[in-house]
């Protein structure tokens, strides 16, 4: 058994990135290494970032590396870029034996994490939600 996967194993490519790493978490936790190390250079798109167009989600007992590398969040994304596995299913993540603990998302060297442009979402009667960098987010809060 291997103590780290990488999204960069063929084995794992999908149609995105978020998809690709999707992936090699679900191998680790199957295979039981329970790691995965996401380095700088992203094999499938052939450039040292990798952008996330879907929260990434991570099970118990999980640990991310994320090694000198840039992520960036896709333009029309509203979401987190990681969360809990169970954080979107209410009637899986309100049970005690879902409890999720003991995960570590951990930065080696210079790590980016970016929420890409400004986005603003606003639903009637509900609060205004901002991601994007955070002089774009704290500016436009400040201007509000």
């Amino acid at each position: 058994m291997q103590n780290y996967l990488s999204p960069n194993d063929e084995r794992f490519i999908g149609s995105t990135d978020s998809e690709t790493i999707q992936n090699a978490i679900c191998m680790a936790e199957n295979d039981g290494c329970r790691t995965v190390l996401i380095p700088r250079y992203n094999m499938r798109t052939g450039k040292n970032e990798w952008r996330i167009s879907e929260s990434i989600k991570l099970p118990s007992n999980f640990n991310i590396f994320l090694d000198n590398c840039y992520m960036v969040q896709e333009t029309g994304t509203y979401d987190n870029m990681f969360t809990n596995l169970y954080s979107w299913e209410p009637e899986k993540h309100k049970k005690l034996e879902n409890e999720q603990t003991n995960i570590s998302i951990i930065g080696l060297g210079n790590v980016i994490l970016d929420g890409g442009v400004l986005h603003i979402k606003h639903e009637e009667g509900g609060p205004v939600l901002m991601t994007g960098p955070a002089e774009e987010v704290f500016r436009g809060a400040i201007e509000v």
